[in-house]
Order: C-alpha cells, then sequence, then structure tokens
C-alpha cells in the first residue's frame, strides 16, 4: 500500500540518524496526560497562536498549525469518536512537544527536524488559516544544485483533516527523491478539487517550495491522482505557463460527463462557472504544455472515457500529450510503484520557452494570462473569452473572441527573430488585431481596449483584481459582518438571525477549506476592517448598518415583499439573494451581500460555493439535477457593474457614484 491517510505529527517526534521515526510502539504517552497537564498546555499555546507571540512568521505558521493539530486530537478524545484513546493523547502530546520547540526555535523550525523532509506551513490570505503542506528532499540535496520538482495533488478523502492527511507513503516518497527529485505536497484546503482557494494553495506551495529550496522553474511538474487529477487539469490549464508538464493518474476531464449532465440544459448563469474549471473546455491553453495521462482500463469511479475524449481534443489541436491506458486495471491503480516510475520517466524535459504563437481560452479573470498574453476584460462575463496571439514577419496578429482588454508583453528575442532578416529596429513592428492594422511601439506593452470599455472610468469598471463571480470574493482577505440592527433580533443577541447565518456560513466554509474566518458585528467593523476586506454583508439594510450605507446604491435587493432588481420590484416570498459589487471603501476589494434564505442546503459540502456567479436571487427549492437552488434571477455584471439584461422598465444605469471606490 503506497498511499496512506498519515497522522502528521507522527513526524513531530525527534529522528533517528537513519532519519525514520520511532515504530508506533515506541509512540510515547507524556506524563502530563496523566495530570492533566496536557490541557492547561494546550490552552497555553492556543493563547500564543491567537496573540502571535512567535518571532519568525514561517515559524509562527507552523506553531498554529501544530497547536491546531493538537487541538483536533484532544476535541476527538472529548467527543469519544477516537477508537484508540491512548494513542490519541500521544499525538495530543506529540504536536505540543513539536510547537514548544517551533516556539524555541531561532531559525527556521522545519529544517531542524529532519534533513530529507520538512513539514511546513504558511498563513493564508484569505481567511487568516494556517495551511500546512509537506516537502520532502533527495538524500543528496545541495543548496548549490538546482534539483526537478514534483507538485503531488492527492485524491479525495472524505475523512481528510490537517491532523489526517493524505501523504504520500515512504515508499512513494523514495521513488520521487531517489531520482533526485524534491516533492512537494499541499494540503489543498480538504477536498476543495484544488479550486479556488485549492488552487491558491497549490500556487502558493509551489512559490514557497521554488523560494525555500534551490528548485530548477523549468524543471517543475504537476502530478495528481483522481481528484488531484483533475486538479492538476485545472491549475495546470488555468496557468499553463507555470508549469514543464501535467501528469494525470484516473483524472476526470469532462464536466458533462461526470455530472451525468446534457450541456444543452444548462442554464445560461451555470455554464460559464462549469466550463471555468472543465479541463475539455480548456483544452487549447494546452499548445506548449505536455500532458501525460494514465488511466485504468476497467475503471468505474472515473471511467477511461474521461481520458480519451482529452486526448482526442489534444489531438485535434496538435498539443503534445500521451495516453496509457492500463488494461486489467481500475481506479486505484494510482496505489502501486509502477505509474509514477513511468510518470517520471517522462519528466526529462523542460518548461516551453515562450513561444511566437499562443491560444489562450478562459472563463475568468482569475485565470487570465499565458506566457506573454493577458487578458483584462470580457465583453460578456456569460461566456468564455479566447485571444490568439502570433508574432511572425514584422507583425503581431492577435485575434479575439470576447475580449475588452489585453495586454501583450512579447519578449525582446521572439521579437528580433520574427523582425526580418537583418532585423529592422523594434519600434517598427504592426500590430494587427482582428484584421485592422496599426504601428506600435513593441519595445512597450501592448494595451489594447474596445471602444466601450475604455468609456468606463478605471475605478468602476471590472478587471482581474476586483471581478465576480461571488467564489472568488473568498480568494482574498474577506471578514464575515452581521447585522445587529432592529430586524436582525428576535430575542436578544442568541437570535441575532444575522449573527446565526454568517455563523452557519463560517462552520461550512470550515468543513470546506479547513479555515476560520473572522467575523465581527456591524458596529465593529473599522476603517481598516474596510480598507483591508473584503466584506461579507449578512442581513439587509433594516438589520445590517454597513449595508444599509450602500444599499440604495445596490443593484439587486430583497425587499419585505419580494425582491429589487434594477428599477423593478418583484414578489415572492421566503427568498435568497446573494450579489458582489465592488467596495467603496477600497479599489481592491470587493463587498458580498447575503440577504434572506441560506443557499445550498441541497449541496455537498465540497460544491458550496461553486455554482453562483454575480448575483442569484432563489427560492429554497432546489435544482434535482446538480443540487442548486432555483433561481429566479442570475447572471453577471457588465464591466460597469450594470445588470446586462435587466427586466426593469427604464434603463438601469449601474451603481452611482456612491458605491464607486473613493
Amino acid at each position: 500500500m503506497k498511499f496512506l491517510l498519515f497522522f502528521v505529527a507522527l513526524f513531530a517526534v525527534s529522528v533517528s540518524a537513519q532519519e525514520e521515526g520511532p515504530p508506533p510502539a515506541q509512540w510515547p504517552v507524556a506524563k502530563e496526560i496523566k495530570s492533566g497537564g496536557s490541557r492547561a498546555r494546550l490552552a497555553l499555546m492556543e493563547a500564543r497562536a491567537r496573540d502571535g507571540q512567535i518571532g519568525d512568521a514561517q515559524n509562527l505558521a507552523l506553531f498554529r498549525f501544530k497547536v491546531e493539530q493538537a487541538r483536533w486530537w484532544q476535541k476527538a478524545i472529548d467527543d469519544e469518536t477516537v477508537f484508540w484513546t491512548e494513542y490519541a493523547e500521544s499525538m495530543v502530546a506529540l504536536c505540543l512537544k513539536r510547537a514548544g520547540e517551533i516556539a524555541a526555535a531561532k531559525s527556521d523550525a522545519a529544517a531542524l527536524l529532519s534533513k530529507t523532509w520538512h513539514e511546513r506551513a504558511y498563513i493564508a490570505p484569505a481567511d487568516g488559516s494556517a495551511q500546512p503542506f509537506w516537502i520532502y528532499l533527495p538524500k543528496n540535496y545541495s543548496p548549490q544544485k538546482p534539483a526537478p520538482l514534483v507538485v503531488f495533488l492527492h485524491g479525495y478523502d472524505p475523512d481528510i483533516s490537517k491532523a489526517v492527511p493524505w501523504l504520500p507513503g515512504a515508499e512513494t516518497v523514495g521513488l520521487f527523491t531517489d531520482r533526485g527529485f524534491i516533492l512537494a505536497v499541499p494540503y489543498g484546503r480538504r477536498n476543495t478539487d484544488f479550486l479556488g482557494v485549492g488552487e491558491d494553495d497549490v500556487l502558493e506551495v509551489t512559490r514557497r517550495a521554488q523560494s525555500l529550496y534551490n528548485v530548477d522553474a523549468n524543471r517543475t511538474y504537476l502530478l495528481g491522482v483522481s481528484m488531484g487529477g483533475y486538479g492538476v487539469y485545472a491549475v495546470g490549464l488555468h496557468h499553463p505557463d507555470v508549469f514543464a508538464g501535467l501528469a494525470t493518474m484516473a483524472a476526470r476531464s469532462d464536466t458533462w460527463l461526470w455530472l451525468k449532465l446534457d450541456k444543452r440544459d444548462i442554464a445560461p448563469w451555470k455554464l460559464p462557472l462549469y466550463q471555468a474549471d472543465d479541463p475539455r473546455s480548456l483544452a487549447a491553453n494546452a499548445m506548449h504544455l505536455p500532458i501525460f495521462m494514465q488511466h485504468g482500463a476497467l475503471d468505474r469511479t472515473v471511467p477511461v472515457q474521461h481520458s480519451r475524449l482529452l486526448a482526442n481534443d489534444l489531438r485535434a489541436l496538435g498539443a503534445p500529450f500521451r495516453l496509457r491506458e492500463i488494461a486489467d486495471s481500475g481506479h486505484s491503480f494510482y496505489g502501486e510503484d509502477e505509474p509514477y516510475q513511468t510518470a517520471l520517466d517522462w519528466m526529462k524535459f523542460k518548461r516551453a520557452a515562450p513561444p511566437r504563437k499562443i491560444s489562450f481560452t478562459t472563463a475568468s479573470l482569475r485565470s487570465n494570462k499565458s506566457h506573454w498574453v493577458e487578458i483584462g476584460a470580457f465583453d460578456d462575463y456569460a461566456k468564455m473569452a479566447r485571444i490568439n496571439a502570433a508574432i511572425d514577419a514584422g507583425k503581431i496578429v492577435v485575434t479575439t473572441s470576447n475580449v475588452a482588454r489585453f495586454t501583450l508583453r512579447p519578449p525582446a528575442d521572439l521579437l528580433a527573430q520574427a523582425n526580418g532578416n537583418p532585423p529592422a529596429p523594434l519600434p517598427l513592428f504592426k500590430l494587427v488585431i482582428n484584421g485592422t492594422e496599426s504601428e506600435i511601439d513593441a519595445t512597450q506593452p501592448i494595451v489594447w481596449q474596445s471602444e466601450k470599455y475604455a468609456l468606463i472610468p478605471p475605478e468602476f469598471a471590472k478587471n482581474p483584481i476586483r471581478s465576480g463571480p461571488i467564489r472568488d470574493c473568498y480568494r482574498d482577505p474577506f471578514l464575515l459582518v452581521y447585522g445587529t440592527q432592529g430586524t436582525a433580533k428576535t430575542g436578544g443577541d442568541k437570535n441575532n438571525v444575522d449573527k446565526i447565518r454568517a455563523a452557519v456560513f463560517a462552520d461550512e466554509w470550515q468543513k470546506f477549506a479547513d479555515g476560520v474566518p473572522p467575523m465581527k458585528a456591524d458596529h465593529d467593523v473599522s476603517d481598516d476592517d474596510r480598507k483591508n476586506f473584503n466584506l461579507i454583508l449578512f442581513g439587509t439594510r433594516e438589520s445590517n448598518s454597513v449595508l444599509n450605507e450602500i444599499a440604495d446604491k445596490l443593484p439587486l435587493e430583497l425587499t419585505p415583499g419580494g425582491y429589487r432588481i434594477g428599477a423593478e420590484t418583484l414578489p415572492g416570498v421566503r427568498l435568497g439573494l446573494i450579489q458582489c459589487v465592488p467596495s467603496p471603501f477600497d479599489a481592491r476589494r470587493m463587498i458580498v451581500v447575503h440577504s434572506g434564505e441560506r443557499w445550498g442546503a441541497a449541496l455537498p459540502i465540497n460544491h458550496k460555493f461553486d455554482l453562483q456567479p454575480d448575483y442569484i436571487v432563489f427560492t429554497r427549492r432546489y435544482d434535482l439535477s446538480d443540487g442548486t437552488n432555483e433561481a429566479l434571477a442570475a447572471g453577471f455584471f457588465d464591466n460597469n457593474w450594470q445588470l446586462p439584461q435587466a427586466p426593469a422598465k427604464e434603463p438601469v444605469k449601474g451603481l452611482p457614484p456612491a458605491i464607486a471606490p473613493q
């Protein structure tokens, strides 16, 4: 068995000269457990974690993670949910022991335990949580010699947690490190499919591995199994210039096949949300990104058809790929050594240099860049955007579909190669955009925007820093804000409806992303909070004072008898509303409004945040095909944050100046 759910605190003990942890029989039960001392020590450590009483930021994150692990095991003991109490008590002691060592460390605490594996953590900016990751080093690793890196993404496990993560077993790790590879294992925020904050976790771990170790960035590969294989597709195709290649095992690639949905039956507002992370919809992004797919021919969990369909797409595009079907194998063949050895044999090439021709497709401004091409805005956010750019014979030729703004930063060496023989001066390049030719200064970034987009003041317009859909607002620092005014209370603070709904959201977020977001009452929100956070406002203008400040300027709103959309008020009962709009308090920030009924009662916890566009008014009924609430109105704002097709009798003029950034 090559994959185990390792109890990470096991590795918090001192290692032997051979750098192997002690066998289970030697796991100690700390003396203080018998006297109840561990509880007091845990409380002390938690207080230190809250106060940030660790000088080094890197060590503080690791300290918080170990204390959190100790709390998890202690709670399991208190709730009587562990099979072996003595083992859980040992884990509490080990985690606290390691936390103490971290607190006392004068240098990088992760590197003090072992020369060949490092348990690390960082503070995630979105919710301020400590997120762990693990690094395994070759025995001959040298800081003076660049080493190739594999970032490994785990499969789905309903019981995964920071205390019980899914890590490769020692034999599997050895397959990588014996060949001189560094292996990095992100936690991925539980079972996020490595999307949203899970995707951010993968990218952050990749950046930290490349920063902390001597990594060859041109030989950094992404490898994943099952759910992690899907994550490899999503992350890699969202960012096709980051990794040298993508390797998957038993990975799904077709959203419609996986969910058993007919694309023709999908509501228009859902389609781009599905397409944003659908590997086949993004296949063109792999033109310069090699993909190696391994799949069991008898896989009943993720049928091999997934890999066959993607292979057909890549073949038609002329993109580099390899498909290996393993006869007589089902889904879990990745529990054996051989597929990893085969993948490592394949990982002998370097990341593609910036190419002269780029084709890039996206449905999200969060994933908007490939090499020297960057999309800055869409014409219509209910559709995917595409750009093709080529440097050839003294000109740059660009064709676009649904693109309102783009930036080109072509490398000088590519321009020189294409500028004739002998090469002419670079500023004499010509730019052809959708058939229209102009002369440009190719030494400067080339920025183009449509006439319509250019008319919008920059402080209003959607851009990659500040845009929908709603899910992306939880990828930046966010603060939950509940109302305390009037209708929020139905009998004291304990019955504050807004506070209860904010707490439910926080609980769902914790179960989904393993982090506890900060939460405040409306009257406690400071000026710094308004500038530094996306504010997630719960309630209505009557209950939430922060929401009341901007309610007149919002494009949608729940009313006592229904809802307002644009200038029209429509009847309804027991409705919910979620919308994201630009914050008037800071040009980097967003506001998300949650009013009325709770979203997603029929959705599994790992998909609570998937299918929410820029705005949605919904009922308590739900769609049997995917579990989402029935929508009365849903969609995407345009670049001026206007309703694109509002049912109002008068034209919707978008957000008045009071909601615009100040």
